[in-house]
């Protein structure tokens, strides 16, 4: 059987509309947070903050993605961290994160540590923009799925661009 060149073209271009939009995320999960029991960290009644980005890369996501992962590594050992999940485009330019801390100061913290400030100096140039927002939620909401995070920040944020 032989596809002709403009099948082919047609399919490639049919596949990247299907897929720039599709993301995939990490399981919701941390040092705080047990999959059956919900948070371990905190009583249930008790506020977190929830923090969570979203960037639009520049044309280098690899060097993006490397910083995230080196990012990522360090947060289970960070103090006062509860969970996170971090969300990809599959073949598009936007990245999330969201993280969940025990209050405001373990949160600050965390965005003052080498690796932290090492991934901004790093990355700031493969950014086209950035939308930050932080909110407090009870423990017993989560897990905060990403649909209702994404619906947070996209009324709620701060904005940054290049």
């Amino acid at each position: 059987m032989k596809i002709s060149l403009l099948a082919l073209t047609a399919l490639g271009l049919a596949m990247a509309v299907f897929a720039t939009g599709c993301a995939i995320s990490t399981p919701f999960g941390g040092p705080g947070f047990d999959r059956e029991r919900g948070v371990t960290a905190v009583a249930a009644d008790e506020r977190v903050i929830v923090a969570l980005t979203h960037a639009v890369l520049g044309e280098r996501r690899q060097a993006f993605d490397r910083q995230v992962g080196l990012v990522a590594d360090t947060l289970p050992s960070q103090q006062g961290l509860i969970a996170y999940s971090l969300r990809k485009e599959l073949l598009g330019n936007e990245a999330w994160t969201m993280t969940v801390w025990r209050d405001e100061e373990s949160l600050q913290r965390f965005v003052r540590s080498s690796a932290h400030q090492q991934a901004i100096r790093s990355s700031a140039g493969e950014l086209a923009a950035v939308r930050f927002s932080r909110f407090e939620v009870p423990a017993s909401s989560l897990p905060l799925g990403w649909d209702e995070a994404l619906e947070y920040l996209a009324g709620n944020s701060a904005a940054y661009s290049n």
